[in-house]
């Protein structure tokens, strides 16, 4: 087994190449990419109405979203066998190193995949794919939907910091850091690998104060005018679908929200700057990221592995829960030897107290 990659490295991904040159596109998909609990599945939705095709086999609804995920459970499914095989899961803020993943696996998993778009959208010539998992796992799909004759374009959603971590706390328990930081991970990794295609950013408070708006964007991006009446979203985007709202990126500890909130900024700013200003902050602030997860490596693999060893969702479990253990435990011992210089003062006055009292206490010969 290799070793997992460093925090804070940089992507270090590969995807199977393709057998032979793709067909020339004829159909569209839209990847709606987005963290998790930032409002993907309303905008979905959305897109839906305006036209392009959903999953046949779209996760059911569930406590934490009764509209509906619109997640394809094929691909879901084989998307979580992709991160458990490169010895990641959905919760995990590093770089997704697809390397790990041996050549012959990542092959049928691509093969796989492809049959699952199938299953998912049959010939649909616009379609609309959402996980979530997809912001981490771009060099591998793009290769894919070009093999199958499908042309991406993206919409990011945004939604606070501040309100995905307060969600994420209460559903999964995660600290508001962690949180934040897994939210970066996919900002960054998504903005990065999809800065040469056909893209707009929705935000998910902008979605649900006036959905007409993004709709007109959206479908602009698909190619088409929308039609009188178009699209029914009354219905389907409605702010008591807002269900976190912490408002403060005091939630986090200073360092993190500063960073968090600067992302959010130049992501929102994406539509508005040219191509070549914008990758460049995003460079910048994604150079911050890794350097701030290297820092934290220890105190983010605790509870990464923590979270993935008692997690309920079985494809979220490490594959080698002994290698995982030994992580944590080992993450655990640098953070006890990484003592504060002033708890090691206080160790050595402790130290010498006693050592005062012992000399100065008078010896009884028994």
């Amino acid at each position: 087994m290799q070793p997992p990659p460093r925090w804070g490295t940089g992507r270090g991904v590969s995807s199977p190449a393709p057998d032979c040159p793709p067909p020339a596109p004829s159909r569209t998909a839209l990847l709606v990419l987005g963290m998790h609990r930032s409002g993907t599945s309303i905008l979905t939705r959305l897109i839906g109405s305006l036209g392009a095709a959903l999953p046949h086999d779209a996760a059911p609804a569930g406590p934490d979203n009764v509209e509906g995920y619109w997640e394809p459970l094929g691909l879901v499914a084989l998307n979580d066998r992709l991160l458990a095989v490169a010895d990641s899961a959905w919760l995990d803020p590093r770089p997704l190193d697809l390397s790990r993943v041996p050549d012959a696996t990542g092959r049928e998993i691509a093969r796989l995949v492809g049959g699952a778009l199938r299953a998912s959208f049959a010939d649909a010539p616009l379609f609309v794919l959402k996980d979530p998992r997809i912001c981490r796992m771009m060099p591998f799909y793009r290769p894919v939907l070009a093999a199958k004759g499908a042309a991406a374009k993206v919409v990011l959603a945004l939604r606070e910091p501040p309100d995905v971590a307060a969600s994420l706390l209460e559903r999964n328990q995660l600290s508001p850091d962690f949180a934040g930081l897994l939210w970066a991970r996919h900002l960054v990794d998504a903005e990065r690998d999809s800065r040469d295609l056909p893209r707009i950013v929705v935000a998910y408070g902008e979605l649900l104060e006036d959905w007409h708006g993004p709709a007109g964007r959206l479908a602009r991006l698909l190619g088409r005018a929308p039609a009188a009446g178009d699209p029914p979203a009354g219905d389907l985007v409605r702010p008591a679908l807002r269900h976190h709202r912490a408002g403060s990126y005091a939630i986090f500890s200073p360092p993190v929200g500063r960073l968090l909130a600067e992302l959010q900024a130049a992501a929102l700013g994406l539509d508005d700057v040219g191509p070549a200003a914008a990758a460049a902050t995003f460079d910048d602030l994604a150079a911050e990221l890794a350097a701030m997860t290297a820092r934290l490596a220890d105190l983010l693999t605790v509870e990464f592995q923590s979270q993935r060893l008692s997690s309920p969702h079985p494809p979220a479990r490490p594959i080698d829960t002994a290698a995982a253990r030994r992580d944590l435990a080992q993450a655990m011992q640098r953070l006890h030897r990484a003592r504060p210089e002033s708890a090691s003062a206080s160790d050595q006055a402790a130290a010498q107290a006693v050592g005062v009292s012992r000399s100065s206490s008078p010896t009884t010969v028994t």
